[in-house]
Formats: C-alpha cells, sequence, structure tokens
C-alpha cells in the first residue's frame, strides 16, 4: 500500500498515465460545430481542446478550452428550439445551426467541464483531488510555455488504478461497505422520445440516464455518445423523435453488462467499468430495478479518501 501511494504523490501523472501526447486531436476556435463533432466521433474522443494561435506569445496555437459531448448535446437541443422537427423544413433549420456556429461559440455551454489546466508535474494524488474538487471529467496537462500536452481523463486515472487493484485492501469491499455511488439514479421510460433523455442529461448535467421499461426493471442507458445517430451534420436529426426503444439497443430480457449490485466488491466493479467501457454503472436490486449509480468520480472519492488515511 506505501508503494501505491509514494508513485500516486512522487510521479506526475503526465509520465504515469498512457495518455494521447504525439498526435492530440485538436480543432480551431473558428471550425464549425458540424466538424467539431465529425472529429471527435471519427477519433472516438468525448473531448476535444480549442485552439488559437493569436493567444499565444510564441508561434504555436494555445489551447483557450474544450469543447465535449454534453457541449454538443447542449446545443443541439438549443437548436432544436422554436423548430418543428416532425417537419422536414424544420429539421433543415436546426441541423444549419451546426453549420453556423463554431467551437468557440459552443465550448463550456454545459457548465459541466470548466478549464481547468495544470503544469505537467502535477501528480497522479494530486490530478485525482482536483477532479473531486472542481467536479472535472478531464484535465489539460501544459508545459511552461502554456503549450497543451495532453488530456487526462477520469477513465484514464481509474483504468490505471484497476492494474494494480490488488495492492489495495480496500478493494475488496463491497459497494455496500464502502458505501460507494449515490442511492439516486435518473431514470427515464423507454417509450419516451429521445430528445426527453437528452434534455434530462443536459439539465442534470450528468453523463448518461437509465432506460426502464413498465415494470421499473433496467434495460438500458442513453448517454451524450449516443447523439452520434443524429449525423454529424444533423441530417438526421428528426430521430430525436424516436422513442428511444427505436433510438438504442435495449436488454429486454437480459441484465445489462453495466450493472452491478450492493454486494458486489469495488475492483469488481472496476474490472466491469473497464471491460465495458463505461463511465457509470447501474446498482441494481434483486428485481433488476435500478436503486443507485457509482460514476468514475466516484471510485476517485473512494480512492483519495482511503489513501489519505493512510
Amino acid at each position: 500500500m506505501k508503494e501505491e501511494l509514494q508513485y500516486q504523490r512522487d510521479y506526475s501523472a503526465y509520465d504515469y498515465l498512457p495518455c494521447q501526447r504525439d498526435h492530440l486531436i485538436q480543432t480551431k476556435e473558428n471550425e464549425n460545430v458540424s466538424q467539431v463533432f465529425k472529429l471527435m466521433l471519427d477519433n472516438d474522443i468525448s473531448s476535444i481542446p480549442v485552439m488559437n494561435r493569436e493567444k499565444s506569445e510564441s508561434n504555436v496555437d494555445k489551447c483557450i478550452g474544450i469543447v465535449d459531448k454534453l457541449d454538443i448535446v447542449s446545443f443541439v437541443l438549443h437548436s432544436c428550439s422554436g423548430f418543428d422537427l416532425s417537419s422536414f423544413n424544420g429539421q433543415i433549420e436546426a441541423s444549419n445551426n451546426l453549420k453556423l456556429n463554431t467551437a468557440k461559440d459552443i465550448m463550456g455551454v454545459s457548465f459541466r467541464n470548466p478549464f481547468f489546466p495544470v503544469d505537467k508535474k502535477t501528480s497522479l494524488f494530486q490530478v485525482m483531488q482536483i477532479m473531486i474538487q472542481q467536479k472535472i471529467h478531464r484535465i489539460p496537462m501544459i508545459d511552461e510555455k502554456g503549450t497543451i500536452l495532453t488530456i487526462v481523463t477520469q477513465f484514464q486515472v481509474v483504468k490505471t488504478l484497476s492494474q494494480n487493484i490488488q495492492q489495495f485492501a480496500f478493494a475488496k469491499d463491497s459497494i455496500s461497505q464502502l458505501n460507494l455511488g449515490s442511492r439516486s439514479v435518473y431514470t427515464i421510460h423507454m417509450t419516451k422520445p429521445c430528445i426527453e433523455a437528452f434534455d434530462l442529461i443536459r439539465k442534470k448535467q450528468v453523463s448518461g440516464v437509465a432506460v426502464v421499461n413498465e415494470d421499473g426493471f433496467l434495460v438500458g442507458n442513453l448517454s451524450s455518445s449516443d447523439l452520434k445517430h443524429i449525423g454529424f451534420q444533423g441530417e438526421k436529426i428528426g430521430r430525436l423523435l424516436q422513442p428511444i426503444e427505436m433510438y438504442v439497443q435495449l436488454e429486454r430480457d437480459n441484465i445489462p453488462l453495466y450493472c452491478v449490485r450492493e454486494e458486489d466488491s469495488l475492483s469488481s466493479a472496476i474490472q466491469k467499468m473497464i471491460e465495458t467501457n463505461s463511465h457509470r454503472l447501474y446498482i441494481i436490486n434483486s428485481e433488476k430495478i435500478p436503486i443507485g449509480v457509482v460514476s468514475l468520480v466516484d471510485i476517485l472519492k473512494c480512492f483519495v479518501s482511503h489513501l489519505s488515511i493512510e
């Protein structure tokens, strides 16, 4: 345990984490939203740094902010307001906003992930603390000139912790013993139109919501990533009016992979999160009804709490 705590306090997150460095995907501040969305979809990334050369003291582009998928969701919902998405003309007018607005226009519009760059020497433990205290999902790491080197995400941190999970004795404890996660969960019925689910995501500033059937059983999850089904140019924006059960694949008979029970251990929950590439796991009871949710930041809080005692 002491060795694990030592590397988290002494090693920088930049040196220790397997972050993207050589070819960091980025966009210009004047790039239209449609192209920004395409870059994110093509590269399967949840966020993208926005660059502006004029704000840099050297002849190097400077990062002035980040656009993430929840920013895209918030912007698309705003673009749809006032238009009749059931009509062809309404769909065209709403989708045109993706071409008329830029990365700078939508940067941080969700108010969920403030731009909080840190020095590349910042330790892994400090990064975990900042993510918790500032309520941010990703942190840009910069050098002494302010040049962005990489972006550290909560998922990368949790994945790195999972590789040494056997070193943490508390990881054997159950979700219930650790009081891990929240015992409230946002749900939406599978027959509701998708636009209502995305609006719930925007209002509650979460990355996803649980989809339930008429009995309240968990049958799926709809996240900000699922906005991809409208197309990067919004050419299929009318799909937002479809029922959720037609928009995303649901598990009507089986228990979804992204579920845990209160008796499951922290280590098994983390392993499931990594295997399913999920940013949240729903806690279900014996009747398959969601009673809580475990997020990435919940796991970070658990580690920081226990390691701070050591």
